[in-house]
């Protein structure tokens, strides 16, 4: 089975702010490394504020977890709500 060399690039909606992930998994943050993962190297992941200081982070459609500005971390999503890919 052949697979694209690169993938489609996303589309985020206008209040998200998009980031880069950089080859060692990580996206910067107001200057800071995020820490995200590495298998979305290269890759936009998009975020949202959903509260005073935390962003939910996404992939797609598929929810990440929420950034917490205060500790610069991401907190997984709960896997119950992350979203499966359509047959």
């Amino acid at each position: 089975r052949s697979m694209p060399s690169k993938l489609p690039e996303i589309e985020y909606p206008d209040d998200f702010q998009r980031r880069r992930v950089r080859e060692n998994g990580s996206f910067k943050w107001h200057r800071v490394p995020i820490s995200a993962n590495i298998a979305l190297a290269n890759q936009d992941v998009g975020l949202v504020e959903v509260g005073d200081g935390v962003w939910g982070v996404y992939f797609g459609p598929v929810s990440l977890g929420t950034f917490h500005e205060a500790s610069g971390k991401i907190v997984p999503a709960p896997r119950s709500t992350l979203q499966k890919p359509e047959a």
